[in-house]
């Protein structure tokens, strides 16, 4: 009986969207792993989830972009950006916190938007908002591109705070 009330809350935690996500297997996998991580500050649970260096970034982009001296420095601008994870986690939190939101408890995945920009059989996902709810509020965290690897989705762009409020 212990055995099928713990299975039951299990499930349970699950089907209501709480818990721990550390899942890229799919692109809302993706962004519930970077809600759970803001929500638990926990930027080391991204470390296998955006591209490290450039060489990696530039070879799962060469189907999609024409690759110049311009978008190669930009790629290379990307990955700076990206390696600052723990301080962008950090600026998400702060800026929710400016605005009223500094316990994360209840905070629940709602769903994710985002414009497919995929093309030349590379899935990515551009302007991308996950939405989450926290009682009578809501807000979105911008997770800007993502693109389907073969080790899943993985972020091309760093988190940021984009709105939090009241009704969302």
């Amino acid at each position: 009986m212990k055995k099928l009330t713990m299975l039951l809350s299990i499930v349970l935690m699950s089907a209501c969207g709480g818990g721990t996500v550390n899942d890229n297997s799919t692109a809302e996998k993706l962004a519930q792993t970077v809600l759970s991580a803001i929500k638990e500050n926990d930027p080391d649970r991204l470390s296998d989830k955006y591209f490290t260096n450039a060489s990696n970034l530039k070879e799962h982009y060469k189907t999609l972009l024409e690759l110049d001296a311009d978008t190669d420095r930009q790629l290379e601008r990307m990955i700076e950006n990206l390696m600052d994870m723990p301080v962008h986690i950090e600026d998400v939190r702060k800026r929710f916190s400016q605005k009223g939101l500094s316990d994360w408890s209840d905070v629940e995945f709602s769903k994710i938007n985002f414009e497919d920009v995929s093309r030349n059989n590379v899935k990515v996902y551009s302007r991308t908002m996950v939405e989450f709810t926290n009682g009578e509020f809501g807000g979105v965290i911008g997770i800007g591109e993502m693109t389907e690897t073969e080790d899943g989705w993985k972020l091309t762009t760093a988190p940021r705070y984009s709105q939090y409020g009241r009704n969302f």
